[in-house]
């Protein structure tokens, strides 16, 4: 469980990026196929795609803590259930 969750997180960040700059995006969970993605192709696609890597780095560290604390922090994962703000 803990590498599928690694992995997806992996596959969720690789996507992001490719698709606010462009670049490869894999088309599986093992990441072993790769589509060429162009970039976002207006400002404010940009500008959204930019929220959500601003949302997306405090919420990865919350969920490696989580993996890294095999589940045993309670307080992360009430955050993460209640989905509260990690902005």
């Amino acid at each position: 469980m803990r590498d599928q969750l690694q992995n997806t997180m992996r596959a969720f960040e690789m996507t992001l990026f490719a698709l606010k700059s462009g670049g490869p995006a894999p088309i599986n969970l093992d990441m072993t196929r790769l589509r060429e993605t162009p970039p976002a192709s207006t400002p404010e696609i940009s500008k959204q795609l930019e929220l959500v890597v601003t949302t997306w780095g405090p919420f990865k560290k919350s969920m490696s803590d989580l993996i890294r604390s095999n589940g045993s922090d309670v307080q992360i994962e009430s955050r993460i259930a209640q989905g509260q703000q990690f902005v």
